[in-house]
């Protein structure tokens, strides 16, 4: 059975947890990468939208702005920095297509 899309729900996601989770793992990540840019630190709004595109790969940017409770020209403000350096990729066409992270 195909998992639903996020509607009505708030942040369902356990944020201080998840976002330590995140936090920790792209730290891991940078210290990796002996090249990368010092700095490329993400918002709260840029890991809660990590976290829930890893959630549901599907989920919609309204989806997002809805769950979040920011406006979703702002999530795809978020959405376009988080592609920049290659944390997110829009994977097939824009309706049915999903998020890679």
């Amino acid at each position: 059975m195909a998992e639903l899309p996020y509607t009505s729900q708030k942040n369902t996601l356990d944020s201080k947890s998840e976002i330590e989770t995140l936090t920790a793992s792209q730290s891991t990540a940078r210290t990796k990468k002996v090249g990368d840019k010092v700095g490329d630190n993400l918002s709260e709004n840029q890991l809660l939208i990590i976290a829930h595109m890893r959630k549901n790969k599907f989920i919609s940017a309204s989806a997002l702005a809805t769950l979040i409770g920011i406006s979703t020209r702002k999530i795809e403000e978020n959405i376009s920095k988080l592609k920049k350096p290659g944390s997110v990729q829009r994977l097939g066409p824009n309706k049915g297509g999903y998020w890679k992270v």
